[in-house]
């Protein structure tokens, strides 16, 4: 039973670190949509006119499952939109790298760094961080009892 327990907090505190990323990402987003549009549209994935709307509404796709992976009842919808944006994310970044740009990775506003193996490991770590809750190892889910 303590295992169980011990794995509740880890799950918790992953949440909770997760959730603080995404709204701090998304808060430094939404800060400065014209430099965050700029970022989107460098990755040159996304028609033009999508680039703005993509800038405007992405971030509050970020916050608001970040915050919600602070509420326990919230946790596994809030992971799995954050799943689908980094799965998203992760595609970008690795299109951006098999084509050899040379860009910001927009992850953090003004103080993004460029998109490289770094940033490709640290999506990877949100995904596998965001499967970790999505299973639910600390949710509501009952523990089967043997």
């Amino acid at each position: 039973m303590k295992a169980v327990f011990q794995a509740k907090r880890i799950v918790a505190i992953l949440a909770w670190i997760l959730g603080a990323v995404f709204v701090y990402s998304g808060i430094t987003k939404s800060i400065e949509p014209a430099g965050f549009a700029e970022a989107v549209g460098n990755y040159r994935i996304l028609p033009w006119y999508l680039i703005n709307l993509a800038a405007i509404f992405l971030p509050w796709w970020e916050i608001a499952p970040g915050l919600a992976l602070f509420f326990p009842s919230w946790r596994r919808p809030a992971a799995k939109i954050i799943l689908i944006l980094t799965g998203l994310f992760t595609i970008a970044v690795v299109t951006a790298l098999i084509r050899g740009l040379d860009i910001s990775c927009g992850c953090f506003g003004e103080d993004s760094s460029r998109v490289g193996l770094r940033t490709l490991l640290i999506d990877i770590g949100i995904l596998l961080a965001g499967g970790m809750i999505l299973r639910d190892v600390g949710g509501s889910n009952p523990v089967p009892q043997d």
